[in-house]
Formats: structure tokens, C-alpha cells, sequence
């Protein structure tokens, strides 16, 4: 595929639907009105590039640098950001609110892509998985008009190399996608197959994760593979919206498993996100409560954590606060989960417009073991809410507060200071964010936001040294 092919198909038809587009410099294209929708731009530069009012549904952005895109009034249901960079952090909530789904190029909360508002505590009770690939972008050395060779099929062990990564990552179709390759070729373990059934749970072919995972229950001879797999039913069941069944299921594995805890604490948990996931609170709090009653003392601040968003989501304020009080003052607790839960306080403040007292409570809470991700999350909120009233001096104030309490962690350190930035260049001072910039392509240990950053100083600084046009002499 070349940008000559991409830019004649624009003029035409508009018509990108299902295109596979790779190591193109498609940079200030207008795809305006276009019809992407199923496309795959893969290391792709689109930097200025425009979006707007195009049908990007299930569309897919791999390793592609999205800095300063337009994505006005685009169909963004569905559409993956996978180890993109360049994506402001003032762009992330827009494109998540309207269906994206921005996943993480490390295992940090970046200020480039995606943090969600919801908590989740990293307690050893649940069954996350975690840390995210990383990238360092390379954009497209060679003339634009260069086709891009195909590459020949990955060999199955490859293919499940890939597979396993793109799991751990959380981009579930994409591991979907690879373990089904890999098994067309015959390969495929028992954990291989388990991973496959359990990303089509999470990324909604329901049916294809039950058939795989009954499948699994037939021929396994290992008890943990086995309740994997009828875990995996059970919440497959419940998601499609066969709840009596796939309660059933949970009921009959939790009575079958009265001697191992662990394994009713890890079924109680499951049970209980996927009824509050399928907007059932009620059932969703017993569920919580019960798990609750025989969780050991450590871990049942992070229950409280899940019972606030079940309230949370319901509307009920009052409750969603008492259940993370409960979470802050458990002494035995774990000191991130507790930290955790302050935060979540003060974004509870800020939700409701108390902003002073949700920076006060933010700045109290943002210590060694809060997660920093959360508390830019809830920061940003606050910033957003000042903007609105035009207040720059306090979201100033706070990131300033913010640099100095991340000191030693580079991660949040660069994340606050390209927030910081950002809200500089746009009141016009422009010397001061270039400062910061500076740093974060100097300092940062992320790949991506590193060549981000010093794009970001390239173009500024290019801007600065052009002459004026004509018009402005």
C-alpha cells in the first residue's frame, strides 16, 4: 500500500473500509467523511491528520504516532489504539468516551494514551493481567511511494510468541486473531488454548470462548486448567445475557471448591464483576459482600474498592464514599490500596465540584505508594472542571505541586510535566512549555513519549524560526 493508492481512494470514494495500510507517511492527510471502518494502519505516521465525521468502527491503530489528529464527530465505537503514541492527554477522554479503547504502551498509566476514571486496586486477589509492551516507534524511512513488502506467515511458534504478548497486553483481538493463526497451523498448548478462550470471553464472541473452553473441560486432566476453563464459561455466559445459566455454573464450582479458598475468593471475584459489568448492582454487592466475609484481612480493603464502584455506577454517592473510607482506614491493608482509596476520595470531590478540597485531599494521597496514574487521572479531571470557569492559575498551581511530589519517579514525572506543558502553550507561553518538552525528550524512559516529546520540540522550534507569511508582515 502506498500514500499515492491512499490519497487517489480518498478523492474517489472515500471508501477505506477493511484496508490494511503499513509503514505509510500518511502525516496531515484528510480523511474527513471517510469509511475506515474494520481498516488496519500499522506504523503509520499520521501526525495532523484529520479524522473528522469518518466511520472508524472496530477500526485498529497499531505503533501509529497520532499526535495533534482530529477526531471530531468520528465513529470511534470500538476503534483500538495499540502502542500508539502522541496522543494528547487532552484527547484521551474524548476518543475513550465515544467507544475507543486505548490501550498502554507500558505498564505505567501514560499521559500519552488511555487512563480510565475506574480504580481497580492491585490487590493479590485479582485476576488482572499486567504490564504492557513496549515500542519505540520508527516511523517510515523510505520514500513515501515505496510499496510495502508482504511479510511471509509468522511460523506457529512465532505466531504464539506474538499471541502471548499482545495477551498480556490486554489487546485481546489481536491475541484472538494470532492464536487462532498459530492453531490453523497446528500448534497450540492447553495454556495457549486457555488464553485464546479467554480472549474472546473479554473481547465479546461469547460462543467462541464457551466452545473453546468446553472443549478444554473434556480433555484436561490438570483441576487449575479445568477451572479455568469453566470460570471462563460461566462469565461468558453471564456477559451474552444467559445469566441463569451461567450463575448456575458459578453456584455449582463455589460448592464443588469449600476446601480452597483461594480458588472461592478468585470465583466470588469474577462473579461479582461480571454482574456489576452487566449492570446488575444488587446481585453484584451480595456477591461482593459474601466475598468479603472470607477474604483474609489484607484483602478486604480491595473488596470494599469493587463494592464503591458497584455504587458508584449506581448513583449512590453516599455509599460509594463510605465503602472507600472503609478502604482508607483499613490498617491492614496494603499501604497502595489504602493510598488508592484516598485517592479515589478526592476524585469524588472533584466530581461534584468541590475542587479546592479535591486538590487539598489529591496532594495529601500522592505519595511513594498511590498509584500515579490515578492521581493524574483525578488531577485531570480537576483541570478540566478550572478550564471550564477559565481558571489556569490553580491547575498551574497543582502541577507545580504535582512535579515536585513525582520528583523521583520519571514515569509521572513526564506524564504531569507534558500536562503542564500542554496547558502552557495553550495561554500563549510558549517559552516555558518548551522547557518542559525539552526535558521529557531528554529525561523520559518511555520510547514512544520520548520521540513524541522531541518531535513536539522539533516543531516548535521550527515554527519559531520560520518567517512570518506574507499576510502577517
Amino acid at each position: 500500500m502506498t500514500k499515492d493508492k491512499v490519497l487517489a481512494e480518498l478523492q474517489n470514494t472515500k471508501n477505506l473500509a477493511g484496508w490494511t495500510i503499513a509503514g505509510v507517511n500518511l502525516r496531515g492527510v484528510d480523511f474527513s467523511g471517510a469509511d475506515l471502518e474494520r481498516a488496519e494502519l500499522t506504523d503509520c505516521r499520521l501526525e495532523g491528520a484529520s479524522f473528522a465525521r469518518a466511520n472508524l468502527h472496530e477500526a485498529r491503530f497499531v505503533r501509529c504516532r497520532v499526535g495533534r489528529v482530529d477526531w471530531s464527530h468520528a465513529d470511534l465505537r470500538r476503534t483500538h489504539f495499540v502502542s500508539c503514541g502522541g496522543i494528547a492527554p487532552s484527547d484521551i477522554a474524548t476518543v475513550e468516551r465515544e467507544g475507543a479503547i486505548v490501550e498502554q504502551p507500558t505498564s505505567r498509566l501514560s499521559a500519552l494514551l488511555g487512563v480510565g476514571a475506574v480504580i481497580v486496586v492491585a490487590a493479590a486477589l485479582f485476576l488482572i493481567s499486567g504490564g504492557y509492551e513496549l515500542f519505540s516507534p520508527t516511523g517510515s524511512s523510505e520514500p513515501e511511494t515505496t510499496p510495502v513488502v508482504t511479510p511471509k506467515p509468522l511460523p506457529s511458534a512465532e505466531l504464539l510468541t506474538a499471541a502471548d504478548t499482545a495477551f498480556a497486553a490486554a489487546d485481546f483481538p489481536r491475541a484472538k486473531d494470532l492464536y487462532g493463526k498459530a492453531f490453523a497451523q497446528g500448534a497450540g498448548s492447553e495454556d495457549s488454548k486457555l488464553n485464546y478462550a479467554d480472549a474472546c470471553r473479554r473481547s465479546a464472541p461469547f460462543e467462541e470462548a464457551i466452545t473453546t473452553a468446553k472443549g478444554i473441560v473434556a480433555e484436561t486432566k490438570a483441576d487449575d486448567a479445568r477451572l479455568r476453563a469453566q470460570t471462563i464459561i460461566a462469565s461468558a455466559m453471564v456477559r451474552k445475557g444467559a445469566n441463569e445459566e451461567g450463575l448456575a455454573l458459578y453456584d455449582k464450582l463455589l460448592a464443588q471448591h469449600t476446601d480452597r479458598p483461594n480458588d472461592q475468593r478468585a470465583l466470588l471475584m469474577q462473579k461479582g464483576t461480571d454482574l456489576w459489568k452487566t449492570e446488575n448492582p444488587t446481585e453484584a454487592l451480595a456477591t461482593f459482600q459474601k466475598l468479603l466475609s472470607i477474604s483474609e484481612s489484607n484483602q478486604k480493603a480491595g473488596v470494599w474498592m469493587n463494592i464503591a464502584l458497584v455504587h458508584r455506577d449506581a448513583g449512590k454517592t453516599a455509599s460509594e464514599t463510605a465503602a472507600y473510607r472503609k478502604a482508607a482506614a483499613d490498617r491492614n491493608a496494603p499501604s497502595a490500596v489504602r493510598m488508592n482509596a484516598r485517592v479515589a476520595l478526592a476524585m469524588l470531590e472533584i466530581r461534584q465540584g468541590r475542587l479546592e478540597q479535591g486538590r487539598r485531599k489529591l496532594l495529601e494521597a500522592a505519595g511513594p505508594d498511590s498509584d500515579a496514574g490515578q492521581v493524574l487521572t483525578a488531577a485531570r479531571r480537576a483541570a478540566a472542571e478550572w478550564r471550564k470557569q477559565k481558571k489556569f492559575e490553580p491547575i498551574e498551581s497543582l502541577y507545580r505541586q504535582l512535579l515536585e511530589v513525582f520528583g523521583s519517579r520519571p514515569g509521572p514525572l513526564n506524564d504531569a510535566r507534558i500536562d503542564l506543558a500542554n496547558l502552557l502553550a495553550d495561554l500563549g507561553r510558549s517559552s516555558e512549555a518548551l522547557a518542559l518538552y525539552k526535558k521529557v525528550a531528554a529525561e523520559s524512559t518511555n520510547p514512544t513519549q520520548k520521540a513524541w516529546a522531541a518531535d513536539t520540540v522539533e516543531e516548535m522550534e521550527s515554527s519559531a524560526a520560520a518567517p512570518p507569511a506574507a499576510g502577517d508582515q
